[in-house]
Order: structure tokens, then C-alpha cells, then sequence
């Protein structure tokens, strides 16, 4: 992931004890063949969905910025945990610089769905937040 918004959202997570603790290092763009191979396993995919048209639009460095977060397990159950996870770290967001990128908040735009995934059957918990953000230019 790119040193925008989602790439800072990684970062954050990373970071974040909780996440840490039911995931380790495994939150994703994408599910490769590699992890394919160990799925159903628990792990996140941070998904950039497009967002909202910024006000004004042209050269402005802030905007929101839609993330689908999939929250994967080995039960519907523990995809749900780390859903719940993931919404205390975003729910919590202070604004802060992450990977040169400044995040000012989160918003849940869908709350945690858990179902099973319609194409493998893996459990996941799915979500949708509105990052705003704001790139900051490298000094």
C-alpha cells in the first residue's frame, strides 16, 4: 500500500495493541495466492472504495477517502473480534501524522456484517469507513 491514507491506516493498525494481538503483522491490500494458501486464517484487507467529492476539488490535499475493511478468521466469530478491534482503533482516531500523511479522524459508514465470504466460504466481518486525511508534503 501507498504512503496515502490507506497505507497510513496500515501503519495504525500495526501499531495498535489490540489489532497486534489477533492479527500480528497480517493486514493486506489484497489476499495473494501465498496467504490464499493458509485461508481461512485471521487477517485484515484494506480496500480503497473512492469516497466523497472533495469541496472544491483541483489541488487540495485533504479529503475523505472510503476504506472497506475485511476482517477475516477462522470462525465467524473471531472475523467479528477483530471487526470489534478495528472500530476501537478507528472509532479512536486522534489526529496524528502517520507515514507523512496526517489523519484527522474515521468514520463508520457501514457497521461490522459477518457473513461468509460468497465466493471461498471464508468467515469475515466486513466494514466501510470515511478517512479524511491530508497528505503533507515531505520537507
Amino acid at each position: 500500500m501507498s504512503a496515502h491514507a490507506p497505507g497510513a491506516v496500515r501503519t495504525l493498525l500495526l501499531k495498535n495493541q489490540a489489532v497486534a494481538a489477533l492479527v500480528g503483522e497480517s493486514i493486506f491490500g489484497e489476499i495473494d495466492e501465498d496467504q490464499a494458501k493458509l485461508m481461512p486464517a485471521t487477517c485484515i484487507v484494506l480496500k480503497p472504495a473512492g469516497g466523497p467529492r472533495s469541496p472544491g476539488g483541483g489541488y487540495q490535499q485533504f479529503g475523505k477517502t472510503r476504506l472497506d475493511v475485511d476482517c477475516y478468521g477462522s470462525t465467524l466469530n473471531e472475523s467479528y473480534l477483530v471487526y470489534l478491534a478495528i472500530y476501537d482503533a478507528l472509532k479512536g482516531l486522534t489526529r496524528q501524522v502517520v507515514n507523512g500523511v496526517l489523519l484527522h479522524n474515521a468514520e463508520v459508514e457501514s457497521k461490522g456484517s459477518t457473513a461468509r465470504d460468497p465466493f471461498k466460504q471464508w468467515p469475515v466481518t466486513f466494514s466501510s469507513w470515511l478517512i479524511a486525511a491530508a497528505e503533507i508534503p515531505a520537507a
